[in-house]
């Protein structure tokens, strides 16, 4: 986020003295690059087709699946300058891409220089040498055409006699951390195969690398599993849905009577995998264990404690039916459907869930509590603990890595620093802080600032793109790998209304993960959003209009105050204030 005042000035000057209509649109890239210089010159491209040289086999479909993603029509809308407000008064088509074999007579020259960082790539825009983008590898590569296509949207957008007028530039650009995510829940409401590629699309162009696929939940099992059918012959079916609030009394609660079902077979698991890596990035599967099982003991009721018959559930919550750790056919089970997880997934890491599950069947369960005295385990904390690392030291052994909630520490636990630990709520951030400076991975995904589906009056975009994702009390800043944004979809039945809520904040959660915190403009970024939500619609998700990002403070009050009234608990409250004083003392101290 370096030189961002000079880089708008200079394209404000532009805009006055060149002879082609060049403004700072041209430049309004999300998120930001690190450094921007701009030059005194106009590079006049094609309106109808732009030539791609790619130095290697790697490069040349990497081009193709650009190509492929940029040759959509961009849909009207409004977008910002610093200065200006413009309309897109017509769809904006973009350039058809073809390969070139001659690199003098490409467009775009695409290479490698191994002596860049994996991620970095530099950009370049002048007459001379047309486009080029070089990359570390060719993830970096890819980020820079990210970039380039938010420059030929806005140029496209304003092309006259059949030629884009491009303002010369040079990027130099990488990101601040190596995990950058998004979260999708597609169990308490399935989500359709292509609205999932959608989402991995849209993932791209905010240079997000990796993508956490929700998979099991009490509301239902999304992924196939061989050697286990029921899992989603019963376990991905419920017999109705909650559409009022959780905190609703029973007989106040309404349901919308329609049987909900679904589930991504192996085949398509496999599809998403190679999609998502042609776009650079990692599918990461969730298996959640040992709570939020009621989809897998529906199915599988031997697994519980008292092997009881449960249903798949029909709302949100947290329920008691978890996992029995005193059996060995438990972790006979896990084991076998992890193996089948881990050939669809051959990503690092692997999520095992872990939060919010309950310890009421363990303490009853004479098999539970016989495995603590067999392991000299003093509470059911520990338990869960021991069953983690043990879940985790099976995936070690397969070559790959455990994530889980960070409130699977939650009274005190300690877990392996093999494992990494997904910051989500607060209440005990010690915990997560001493696995921090134990040497474990963290990942920043803070509920009251990064969660998608709570209300734009609890997560304004402004506190999205606020949060400082470290702890005060964290000696090791290093363990901090990246942020990660969730979406969970109690109330969401369709991407439309995941659209809605996950854009723009998104936007905010993608900048903090590739620019840091050093020299945030929220200015600045709104106006970029601005330029950029033409792109997200064009992808057919369509982001909340600014009345509501952007909503004044006497809306957002009344906003809040309903979504904690129906939603959430005094103790979620609570959590809230105490954040929000602390966000005011890190302020006041700056």
């Amino acid at each position: 986020m370096i030189l961002k005042s000079l880089a708008v000035s200079t394209i404000a000057a532009l805009a006055i003295s060149a002879s082609f209509s060049v403004t700072a649109g041209a430049v309004s890239i999300i998120p930001e690059p690190q450094k921007i210089t701009q030059t005194q010159s106009v590079l006049p491209v094609s309106a109808t087709e732009i030539k791609v040289y790619a130095s290697t086999d790697e490069l040349k479909q990497l081009a193709a699946t650009w190509a492929e993603s940029i040759k959509k029509p961009f849909v009207a809308g409004d977008y910002w300058t610093e200065t200006n407000f413009h309309r897109i008064v017509s769809d904006v088509v973009l350039p058809s891409t073809v390969l070139e074999k001659s690199a003098k007579k490409a467009d775009v020259k695409l290479s490698v220089d191994k002596s860049l960082a994996e991620e970095q790539y530099r950009l370049t825009i002048d007459p001379k040498d047309r486009i080029v983008i070089t990359g570390g590898s060719a993830k970096g590569v890819w980020w820079g055409l990210q970039s380039l296509s938010q420059i030929l949207i806005e140029s496209a957008s304003k092309a006259e006699g059949g030629q884009l007028k491009l303002a010369g530039l040079e990027i130099e650009d990488w990101p601040e951390f190596a995990y950058r995510g998004a979260m999708l829940d597609c169990c308490r409401h399935f989500i359709p195969f292509e609205d999932v590629k959608k989402y991995i699309d849209i993932m791209a162009y905010h240079k997000l690398n990796t993508f956490h696929w929700h998979l099991t939940e009490d509301q239902g099992w999304r992924i196939e599993i061989k050697k286990y059918p029921l899992l989603t012959e019963i376990g991905s079916k419920r017999e109705d849905t909650l559409v009022n609030h959780l905190r609703e009394k029973e007989e106040n609660r309404v349901y919308d009577g329609h049987p909900h079902s679904g589930f991504y077979t192996q085949e398509q698991a496999r599809e998403l995998v190679a999609y998502a890596a042609a776009r650079q990035i990692t599918v990461i599967p969730e298996i959640e264990m040992p709570g939020h099982a009621s989809a897998l003991l529906s199915a599988y009721p031997e697994y519980s404690c008292d092997g009881k018959p449960v249903a798949v559930k029909t709302r949100g919550g947290v329920y008691a039916d978890t996992l029995c750790a005193g059996k060995e056919e438990t972790y006979a089970a896990l084991e076998a459907i992890l193996m089948e997880v881990m050939e669809l997934f051959p990503g690092k890491q692997i999520h095992l869930g872990g939060d919010e599950a309950p310890k009421d069947h363990w303490k009853a369960c004479p098999l539970c509590q016989r495995k603590m005295r067999q392991e000299g385990l003093k509470s059911e904390v520990e338990l869960q603990c021991w069953f983690t690392d043990r879940m985790a030291a099976f995936l070690k052994s397969h070559g790959r890595e455990a994530v889980v909630w960070n409130d699977a520490l939650k009274g005190g636990g300690r877990l392996s620093p093999e494992i990494t630990l997904q910051y989500w709520v607060g209440g005990d951030d010690a915990s997560t802080v001493a696995h921090a400076n134990a040497g474990g991975a963290v990942i920043q995904s803070p509920n009251l600032s990064y969660y998608l589906d709570m209300c734009y009056g609890v997560i304004p975009l402004d506190r999205a793109y606020a949060y400082v994702p470290y702890f005060p009390e964290q000696n090791r800043k290093e363990s901090t790998i990246g942020v990660e944004t969730p979406i969970w979809t109690e109330y969401m039945p369709d991407m439309k209304k995941v659209g809605y809520m996950a854009f723009p904040r998104m936007a905010a959660v993608a900048e903090t993960g590739w620019c840091g915190t050093e020299g945030k403009d929220a200015q600045s970024f709104r106006c970029r959003v601005k330029s950029f939500l033409p792109l997200v619609s064009e992808l057919g998700i369509e982001p909340a209009p600014e009345a509501v990002w952007n909503m004044k403070k006497s809306a957002r009050i009344r906003d809040a105050l309903n979504y904690w009234y129906h939603a959430l608990t005094w103790a979620d409250l609570m959590d809230f204030v105490s954040r929000l004083r602390q966000e005011k003392k890190e302020r006041d101290a700056q």
